[in-house]
C-alpha cells in the first residue's frame, strides 16, 4: 500500500519535471535572445536610452526634443561637483555679496558725513554723529566678514589642493535643441553622469545655468589664488586703526 503510494508521488514528481523542462526549452531561447541584444548595446546607446528617459521626465516639451550631439567618457570625480568644496563655494559667494552690499552702504554713508561735517548747527552735530556712528558699525561688520571670507577661502584652497580625482563610471556631455516655456527652441548644453554599469543616471546639471558657472567662477579663483596672510594681517589691522577713528 505504501511502497504504491511513494510509487504514485514519484510518477507525479517526475510528470512535474518534465513539463517544467519543456517550458524551458521553449522560453529559454528568447531569454537568451533578449539578454544578448542586452549585452549588445554599446555604451552610448544605453547612454542615449537613460538620457531619454531622463528628459522625458524634466523637459516642458519631451516632443520638441531633438539631440544634436553626445559625447561619451569616463568619469572621475572633480572639484565642481564635490559637495564639500560646493558647499563651501556657495558660501563665498554669500560673503562675497554681504561685502559688497556693506562697502555699497559705507561710501553713501561716507558722503553724508563728508555733508553733514561742514554744517554747523545742531541738526548737523546731530547727522553727523548719526553717520559717523553708522560708518563705525559698517565697517566693524565689513572687517568681521572678511576674516570669516578669508578663513574660508584658506580651507577651500586647502581641499581643493589636496583633492584626488577617483573613477566612478561614465559621463556624457549631451547638446540638443529643446522648446522652453515661450515656446521658442533653444540649444541646451547638459552634463549627465552615469554608474559603472551604465544602469542609472547619478547626476545630471545645465552648464548653462547662472548659478552652476558663478560657483566655478569662485573654485577656480581660490584654487588659482595665492594666500598671503601677511597681507591679509596688514589689510585688518588698517581696519581695526581706521575704525578706531570713528568711535
Amino acid at each position: 500500500m505504501f511502497i504504491l503510494k511513494d510509487i504514485s508521488i514519484l510518477a507525479e514528481i517526475q510528470q512535474v519535471r518534465t513539463i517544467v523542462i519543456q517550458i524551458m526549452k521553449r522560453v529559454l531561447p528568447f531569454l537568451l535572445i533578449i539578454f544578448l541584444i542586452s549585452c549588445g548595446k554599446s555604451k552610448e546607446e544605453k547612454a542615449a536610452e537613460l538620457i531619454k528617459e531622463k528628459l522625458f521626465s524634466i523637459l516642458i516639451d519631451y516632443s520638441s526634443y531633438e539631440p544634436i550631439e553626445l559625447k561619451l567618457d569616463s568619469s572621475f570625480t572633480d572639484i565642481y561637483r564635490d559637495t564639500s568644496i560646493l558647499n563651501r563655494a556657495i558660501k563665498i559667494d554669500v560673503y562675497h555679496e554681504h561685502l559688497r552690499k556693506l562697502l555699497d552702504q559705507a561710501k553713501k554713508t561716507q558722503k553724508d558725513f563728508d555733508f553733514w561735517v561742514n554744517i554747523r548747527s545742531n541738526e548737523g552735530r546731530q547727522r553727523l554723529a548719526n553717520a559717523k556712528s553708522e560708518l563705525h558699525d559698517l565697517w566693524t561688520e565689513f572687517r568681521d566678514i572678511t576674516l570669516i571670507n578669508n578663513k574660508s577661502h584658506e580651507e577651500l584652497k586647502n581641499i581643493i589642493d589636496s583633492f584626488v580625482p577617483q573613477y566612478e563610471g561614465w559621463k556624457a556631455n549631451h547638446r540638443f535643441r529643446c522648446k522652453t516655456k515661450t515656446g521658442n527652441y533653444e540649444i541646451v548644453d547638459h552634463t549627465f553622469y552615469f554608474d559603472k554599469d551604465m544602469t542609472q543616471i547619478t547626476e545630471s546639471h545645465n552648464g548653462n545655468e547662472e548659478t552652476y558657472e558663478q560657483m566655478v567662477k569662485i573654485i577656480d579663483e581660490v584654487k588659482n589664488e595665492k594666500i598671503d596672510k601677511e597681507k591679509d594681517e596688514k589689510f585688518i589691522k588698517g581696519l581695526d586703526n581706521f575704525i578706531k577713528t570713528l568711535k
